[in-house]
């Protein structure tokens, strides 16, 4: 998607009616300043800025000592525990600390909502939707995360030029129709199911315009059926796009009747062919 864009992430199997944080990762997050150490002041508690962590990879720190959390809500060298869905923390030093105590995350990331702000329900599913943040565009190039106190799921987001196709699924030969958003104007486009050239109809050549383009093409010969990755791509610098596509049938013929002599007429009926009127079909009869 592109920025701005409404997102919905939604979640089966966490916690009953708990909180659930969503991130997004990798992006830079500075070290966040937790409190001033006065040389009497040995515990340290409060909500972090930044939340919810990836388990094991928040550092607390004075500068000279520095306490790993270990993965497991506590940490290494220190006591203490972290919430990794809400952010709350308590670490008590060793010794007084004398300086500034700092939280640095070893793992970039980027909370989109504020933890506290929804729940999951009394089956633990939850739906959040939030807006694209400005990020570079990118290839695979992000990770969303949802995680509660015990549970945690990811999936794999793309922030760039996007496209989507109608209808979803269908037998080989389909016409169908890609829109897209947020190419290079100017650009030509071109488009794949899986490693197999998906042919525009009529062989128009299809330009961005003002970052949009709508092209009809037709779904290639596959050997099988399933899903396969339906590709878009510029002839500018922008990265690909895919989108599933299920192939619900392939090119397929009955002949009638199956033997004959001679001079005799028989019939043949294709099925899951291009789906254009007047396409022509070449038949050839060979001996095995």
């Amino acid at each position: 998607g592109l920025k701005g864009d409404d997102v919905d992430v939604k979640g089966y199997g966490f916690g009953e009616e708990v909180v659930v944080g969503i991130q997004i990762d990798p992006w830079t997050v500075p070290t966040e300043t937790i409190g001033t150490g006065t040389g009497s002041i040995f515990t340290f508690a409060g909500t972090l800025d930044y939340f919810p962590i990836v388990a094991g990879t928040l550092v607390i720190t004075d500068g000279t000592e520095t306490f790993n959390d270990d993965g497991l809500g506590g940490f290494v060298a220190a006591t203490g525990s972290i919430n990794y869905a809400t952010g709350a923390y308590s670490v008590t030093f060793v010794s007084a600390p004398t300086t500034v105590v700092g939280a640095v995350y070893d793992r970039d990331v980027v909370i989109i909502e504020s933890s506290s702000s929804f729940e999951t329900d009394e089956l633990g599913s939850f739906t959040k939707e939030f807006d694209i943040p400005d990020f570079p565009y990118g290839v695979n190039a992000y990770t969303i995360r949802a995680q509660d106190a015990s549970n945690m799921d990811t999936v794999t987001f793309t922030i760039g030029a996007s496209i989507s196709v109608t209808p979803e699924e269908g037998p080989t030969g389909t016409v169908v129709t890609v829109d897209g958003r947020g190419w290079t104007t100017g650009s030509t486009m071109t488009f794949m199911l899986d490693t197999d050239p998906a042919e525009v109809v009529n062989d128009a050549t299809i330009t961005v315009s003002g970052g949009m383009f709508s092209a009809d093409i037709v779904i290639p010969g596959m050997t099988d059926e399933g899903e396969y990755s339906l590709t878009a791509m510029e002839s500018g610098a922008l990265p690909a796009a895919t989108i599933d596509f299920e192939v619900t049938g392939i090119p397929e013929i009955v002949v009638s009747p199956t033997y004959g002599s001679p001079g005799a007429t028989i019939f043949v009926t294709g099925y899951n062919f291009t789906q254009i009127a007047g396409t022509e079909v070449v038949i050839e009869l060979w001996s095995k």
